[in-house]
């Protein structure tokens, strides 16, 4: 119970202050400390999803692969791209990554980790001859930093 106590040339006065509040109250003035000034709970959820962010420092780098079902392909064939995050969490996305001949890399297919930290896509080898590059790439999540594998070319001919 608060007191407070005020001087004055007639003398000492003491208040005493209480404080009653119903537990509705009390639940909204709670979740708006928690709001305001977060909690170090570790079953709260992170506003970023899982992402990296300002307030969490990821120590260890992802380590990615990218396979492909072949390195040469016919006209209008199927090629499989499989990528793997051994240090992802299943959930989080991954995209992969393609470049054709001497082009940029563009992002070709976001998709969500599997529970075996996977990716995976079918890609159409196009009628017209050259190269397509493909990799993949992780932002990293809370405790790993994210990266990008070595490329993998597909031969059309």
């Amino acid at each position: 119970m608060p007191t407070s106590t005020q001087s004055s040339a007639k003398g000492t006065r003491s208040w005493r202050f209480r404080l009653n509040l119903g537990a509705a109250a009390v639940a909204v003035l709670a979740a708006a400390l928690i709001g305001a000034f977060g909690t170090s709970s570790p079953a709260t959820a992170h506003p970023s999803d899982g992402q990296p962010c300002w307030c969490h420092k990821p120590q260890e780098t992802s380590k990615l692969s990218l396979i492909v079902s072949t390195s040469k392909a016919q006209p209008g064939k199927k090629v499989t791209v499989t990528g793997k995050v051994s240090t992802g969490t299943a959930g989080l996305k991954a995209t992969i990554q393609k470049a054709a001949g001497s082009s940029a890399w563009a992002a070709w297919k976001t998709l969500k980790l599997s529970a075996a930290k996977t990716v995976t896509a079918t890609w159409t080898a196009p009628a017209a001859k050259g190269t397509t590059r493909f990799r993949l790439k992780y932002l990293g999540d809370k405790t790993h930093k994210g990266g990008v594998s070595a490329a993998k070319t597909v031969t059309v001919k």
